[in-house]
This record gives C-alpha cells, structure tokens and sequence, in this order.
C-alpha cells in the first residue's frame, strides 16, 4: 500500500502534468506563439513554392486558389490545377508547408495532429494569396474561386469568419490590401469543421456560392457539425 506521502506526490504529478497540457493546448488555440508577418513578408515566403497552371492565351482567366489538407498531396494539387487549366481556369495552387520546412513526415506529425497551423493562423496564407492573385496578369480580379481540402478547407472558412467579426489571421501584423475583393465562389472538399474551427457553428456574411463535397464516413472531418454549418449558409 502507498505511504500518504507517496500518494500525494503522484496526484500532485499528474494534476501539474494535467495543467501543463491544457496550457499548451490554450496556448495553441489563443496563437500565443504564433509568428505574426506583414503581407509583404508572407507573400515573399510563400510564393516561390506556388504551383501554376493556365490555358493557352493570355487572359484574363478565371482563376481557382487551391489550398490542400494538412499533409499537403501535391500529386493531387497538381492534377487538379492542369485538370482545371484543361477546362478555362487558371489555378494556384498554394504550398503553406514547404516554405515553413515542413516536410511530410513534419506534417503529419503537428498540422494534422493539430499542433501548428491552425486553420485561424493560415487564414492568413490564403488572405495574402487571394491579394496577390488578384494581380497576377493573367487572372481576372473579379473572379477567383477559393478550393480548399480538409485542413485548407478550414482556413478558408476561418478567413471568412474572423473577416465577419472584424479580425485577422492570427499570422499577420494587418489585412492585406482588398480584403475578400474578387471571390466569385467557394468549393470545399470533406471540410474540417470540428475543434478550433471559427467557421463551425457561426458561418459567415460573404456573399458568395458554396459547393461543399463532404465524406459520410470521414472519421476527421466528421459530417454533422459540416451539415449544421451548411444549413447555417442556407
């Protein structure tokens, strides 16, 4: 039988271990250590990583945004961006990964455990990516479509919720120049609707058509909390 001494230092152990993780966690959901940048900043780290793809001519194209889960899949953001160049668009596809020296191994590690980059930090890519598509030569302003799978679902979502409410990314020291300007629809694949999401539960005021694809069996991206927002957008 344990001594009172004993008993006590074990209790006193696991309530410190138990207070240490629920500080983590609350540093992680409040930002705390979260790198903030400038838009200028931001977009110089992430745009040499972009993967393009255009029809032939000069344009302007309608152009998709294309933002990956959080283990990124570049084979399938690659045969996505041909497959919608093949079909009139231009496409960019947006890598939040690489230019953080995440690799896939990394990824699956934190972002998809949900340790780093949380939807409300890179929000901010995809404030920053939208700015700058819109001065791209060859797309038209007036016509983006954001697409995003998963985890870049979720950061779509949480722009457009933290714009709602008058905030931004958690990753950047001010708005980019034109806000949400240009986005003419939204197309979200199996989106993550769950803990941390800002979107869930709240939707948005941004005017603008939404397709959403979503997976009765996904065990992350679960349905019903993707249905209760779909029906807040109705």
């Amino acid at each position: 039988m344990a001594t009172p001494t004993l008993v006590r230092s074990v209790v006193s152990a696991a309530v410190v271990g138990a207070v240490a993780a629920g500080i983590a966690g609350y540093a992680v959901f409040a930002a705390w250590f979260t790198s903030k940048q400038t838009p200028a900043a931001l977009s110089a780290m992430l745009r040499p990583f972009d993967v393009v793809a255009k029809p032939e001519g000069v344009g302007p194209f309608p152009t998709a945004v294309l933002f990956p889960g959080c283990g990124g899949d570049w084979a399938q953001q690659r045969g996505w961006a041909w497959f919608l160049a093949a079909h009139g668009y231009a496409a960019v596809a947006v890598d939040s990964l690489s230019p953080r020296r995440i690799d896939g191994a990394g990824a699956l590690r934190t972002v998809c455990k949900g340790r780093r980059l949380w939807g409300r930090e890179r929000a901010g890519d995809v404030a920053v990516s939208l700015a700058d598509v819109r001065a791209m030569p060859f797309g038209d302003p007036h016509r983006i479509v954001l697409m995003g799978w998963s985890q870049g679902a979720w950061s779509i979502m949480d722009l457009l919720a933290l714009d709602a409410a008058g905030r931004r990314p958690t990753n950047l020291t001010a708005t980019p120049l034109g806000g949400l300007d240009g986005i003419a629809g939204l197309v979200f694949f199996y989106p993550y609707c769950g803990f941390g999401s800002l979107a869930a539960g709240v939707g948005w005021r941004f005017d603008a058509p939404v397709l959403l694809l979503l997976a009765g069996r996904d065990t992350v991206a679960a349905l019903p909390p993707t249905l209760e927002l779909a029906r807040l957008l109705q």
